[in-house]
């Protein structure tokens, strides 16, 4: 599925490429080898770019990124690097201080397209559109709210940041099919409650506006969401970033998708937050010549109560029993749909969060034999949940819906 490639002396990359993600997309990830002034370190990650493409004559073309920063301080020389790179014609990139588990200054996760693939339009700094096949992309990057506000307010200008520039790219809030929310000081607390609380609040009321467009599976009438990630990150801003699809086409089936063995967590019992967390555990995208599965963030939790506390393995292997069962064939069909289930061979990329960065190499001895050489970047990063100490997200895309010879 992944090729690893040598960037350059001071970078550590894989990538995989279109033909194991939708026929368009390629995503590479990689961090600094920690050594080094941080320009050089970065400039290295920026040469990447180039890597997915080397094997034709196309050029890479990047939609998106994440920069997951050591400190805030080294923002502003990786966005003048980044424009240098792009000349001044950035893609959405999200700057994250999760800093990396490995103690690199940086790492960077890259989603483009080889040129000529697809039709690409961008919608300023925050959108750019990816269209193939009937199916038109919007990723959505690059927008961060300061430190000022509190959780709620940044949660309600955030969400509707993003409603903005998906309306100058021609789509709503109700087409994502994925967000990531990074909200500084998760854990913390402020005048209307824990920070974390406040955030799913904000989240809860802007949603409540909205007709998200994917449908219900099972026959079961429950409540649609995007797949998401809430996770935390220095200091006290929040930064967005989603995914959107719009199509005409009448093959495409845009399903939410729960996990048997975990309680929804938009029914979650008010003990855990007065407001519920708004999401879905996965969305499934399928269509006659497509499938793809994201994958929220994902603990060790079974119904709704955490498991394995104070046990690192045994929450890194419930985390991954979880995602196994939620992305399986079996678990797909119990939702409604024939096609689309994935195994841990279809893994296109994985986030790794962890609470201490002391748990690196344990945490890559247990994941390695699963995730192969799939793109997986490790960062620190507090959990919504003091007692959890790791939480995976990821995206695959099953062998079922490779395009037709």
């Amino acid at each position: 599925m992944s090729a690893s490639c040598e960037a350059a002396p001071r970078s550590h990359a894989r990538w995989t490429p279109p033909e194991a993600v939708d026929g368009v997309h390629w995503v590479a990830a990689a961090e600094c080898a920690g050594e080094g002034a941080f320009a050089a370190q970065f400039a290295s990650l920026l040469a990447v770019i180039d890597q997915p493409t080397r094997r034709g004559p196309a050029a890479p073309v990047v939609v998106c990124g994440t920069v997951f920063l050591r400190g805030q301080g080294d923002r502003p020389e990786a966005a003048r690097l980044l424009a240098a790179h792009f000349n001044d014609s950035v893609p959405p990139v999200s700057f994250v201080v999760q800093p990396p588990a490995s103690g690199a200054a940086a790492a960077v996760e890259w989603w483009g397209i080889d040129a000529g693939a697809a039709q690409v339009e961008r919608f300023g700094a925050e959108v750019t559109t990816v269209t193939a096949r009937g199916l038109r992309w919007l990723h959505v990057g690059g927008i961060a709210v300061g430190a000022g506000p509190v959780a709620h307010a940044q949660t309600h200008t955030g969400l509707e940041r993003i409603g903005r520039a998906l309306a100058v790219a021609g789509g709503d809030l109700g087409a994502l099919v994925r967000t990531w929310f990074y909200l500084g000081e998760i854990g913390g607390h402020e005048a209307g409650g824990e920070r974390y609380q406040e955030f799913n609040r904000g989240r809860s009321e802007v949603y409540r506006g909205v007709h998200f467009r994917a449908g219900t599976g099972g026959g079961a009438d429950r409540p649609i969401y995007p797949a998401s990630t809430g996770i935390g990150m220095e200091g006290g801003g929040l930064t967005l970033a989603g995914l959107a699809l719009q199509s005409e086409r009448g093959d495409v089936v845009l399903r939410t998708i729960e996990n048997p063995g975990q309680v929804p967590a938009y029914q979650y019992s008010r003990r855990y937050s007065p407001e519920s967390p708004k999401f879905s555990r996965a969305m499934s995208v399928t269509a006659d010549d497509f499938a793809g599965l994201w994958v929220s963030g994902t603990a060790s939790i079974r119904d709704s109560e955490s498991t394995h506390v104070g046990d690192f393995d045994g929450q890194v292997r419930q985390t991954m029993e979880n995602i196994e069962r939620l992305i399986s064939p079996a678990n797909l069909a119990a939702h409604g749909l024939e096609r689309g289930g994935a195994t841990l061979a279809d893994l296109a990329v994985a986030r790794v969060y962890l609470k201490r960065a002391a748990d690196a190499a344990r945490c890559e001895e247990l994941l390695r034999p699963l995730f192969g050489d799939a793109p997986v970047i490790q960062v620190v990063a507090d959990v919504c949940r003091p007692e959890l100490l790791v939480e995976i997200e990821a995206a695959f895309f099953p062998r079922c819906g490779r395009a037709r010879p």
